[in-house]
């Protein structure tokens, strides 16, 4: 069986954020998460790192952030952001 996707979805026209069922059980919040929620269960130390990765954005469209997630191990998330709505995608 595949695994679930650990992955999530920002709309900045709405500043929501909706995670993928099995990344909010991981994290231990709801799928329709607020942004300081899930970054405050980020490391203190892979936060610079993670902002790092959202800076590159607006120049490449696309960019990865890896972190070890406590209960799961070494998550890669491959961000990609929608040129045209400003959407962030990561799986």
């Amino acid at each position: 069986a595949a695994a679930e996707p650990l992955g999530w979805r920002y709309e900045p026209a709405t500043h929501s954020l909706q995670v993928t069922p099995s990344l909010a059980r991981a994290a231990g919040t709801e799928p329709m998460a607020r942004p300081s929620t899930l970054l405050a269960r980020l490391a203190r130390s892979d936060r610079p790192a993670f902002r790092a990765a959202l800076a590159r954005l607006p120049s490449t469209g696309a960019t990865a952030f890896a972190h070890d997630a406590p209960g799961i191990g070494p998550l890669v998330h491959h961000i990609v952001r929608d040129a045209r709505t400003g959407r962030l995608h990561a799986l």
